[in-house]
Order: C-alpha cells, then structure tokens, then sequence
C-alpha cells in the first residue's frame, strides 16, 4: 500500500478520533481515567480483595529457604 506524505494514519489517537468512555484530552495525549470514581466499582474491588487474600499468605517454605541462602551469600560478600 503506497502511503502519501499527507496521509494520516488510522487509529491514531491526535486525529480527532472520538475518546472512549472515562478519557480526557490532555495536552495532546490521551489520559485514560477509571469509571467508578476512585476504584468503587465492582471489578476493581474484586481485584483488591483477590490481592489482599493473596498478600495476606505466609510465603512458601522453599522461598524462604531461598531468601536465607541469598541472605547468607550476601553477608559473605558483603
């Protein structure tokens, strides 16, 4: 496909294509803003409560182990 110097490119958010749901024009580039109104939507705290189930576990015991021998080499070298 030939392309002419004038051509603009499609899809190309500075081309006044229409903004998505929750965006904003801001100088020149597209700032992407979560509906919701400060992550109160259903979705994003699901997300939170996965992530904070998943934080709250002990870490596994070969991890650990891990960490220590790295600890150890650490002090040696260090």
């Amino acid at each position: 496909m030939n392309r002419r110097p004038d051509d603009k490119m499609e899809g190309a958010p500075d081309k006044g294509l229409p903004l998505q749901s929750g965006q904003t024009e801001t100088s020149g580039h597209t700032e992407f803003k979560p509906a919701g109104g400060g992550g109160d939507d259903p979705i994003t705290r699901n997300l939170k409560r996965v992530y904070e189930d998943i934080a709250a576990e002990p870490l596994p015991e070969n991890l650990l182990k891990l960490l220590e021998r790295l600890d150890k080499v650490d002090n040696k070298n260090g």
